[in-house]
């Protein structure tokens, strides 16, 4: 809580389930709850939403799929006025927490490390899909990510990554 500016409410569950054979599973659910509070400092009126998701994994060696659902509450978008938002389908450019915004997200990653030999590399693609919001258009990003952590002592502090992102605003035509 922050006095005259905003209070929000975050709750998550996770269950992994034992499982006997050569996949392993963990399903999630969370909750985000925020409203305005005191003078309303955050937009100049009071307002309160919320926002639920739910996720699926499933992993087999190097290999991870990850499919995630969120909804927002259609009163109003959720704010982040300090960091991202916490919601499963916030990605590298959108949140997909707009007002009355449902949106959808599948990925797969891939240890390289385990998959090939490659110490330290991991990578993933993922697409999220957003749509039903209150106004404005649909949208749709595609992301890519390699990164590489190395093991050796002098480069240990270091991370190298390489990130692409693009986001398409559907019923509209364009693209960011």
């Amino acid at each position: 809580s922050c006095p005259d500016v905003l209070d929000i409410l975050y709750a998550e569950a996770t269950w992994t389930p034992w499982t006997a054979g050569p996949l392993d599973f963990r399903f999630a659910a969370q909750y985000t709850y925020q409203q305005s509070n005191g003078d309303d400092l955050l937009t100049g009126s009071s307002f309160d939403t919320n926002q639920i998701g739910l996720k699926a994994e499933a992993s087999h060696g190097a290999v991870m799929g990850t499919l995630a659902f969120t909804t927002a509450d259609a009163e109003s978008d959720l704010r982040n006025p300090w960091s991202s938002c916490p919601g499963y389908t916030s990605v590298m450019v959108q949140d997909f927490n707009r007002a009355g915004e449902d949106a959808a997200m599948v990925k797969v990653s891939l240890d390289l490390c385990k998959a090939l030999g490659l110490a330290g590399v991991t990578t993933y693609a993922l697409w999220v899909g957003g749509w039903d919001r209150a106004s404005g258009p649909n949208e749709d990003e595609i992301d890519l990510d390699l990164q590489w952590r190395p093991f050796q002592k002098q480069w240990k502090p270091f991370s190298f990554r390489l990130r692409y992102a693009h986001v398409d605003q559907r019923d509209t035509g364009d693209s960011l």
